[in-house]
């Protein structure tokens, strides 16, 4: 398999295991947005990690208003 060249590889690997149905569902998600299994997966949770800092960002500031 070639690798592309970039100044930012993507050589780290996690595994997850996943039943036969949810990967049939990523892969149609995945597949209606145009998208490989790995991208499609890695947009998922780049869109949950930046929804969990803008609540945490809302809670800290209505903290800092009581």
């Amino acid at each position: 398999m070639a690798w592309p060249t970039t100044d930012d590889p993507k050589n780290e690997f996690v595994t997850v295991r996943f039943t036969v149905g949810e990967v049939a569902l990523i892969d149609a998600a995945a597949s209606t947005k145009g998208m490989s299994r790995s991208a499609y997966l890695r947009d998922c949770v780049r869109r949950v990690h930046v929804k969990e800092r803008r609540d945490a960002l809302k809670l800290a500031g209505k903290a800092d208003d009581v």
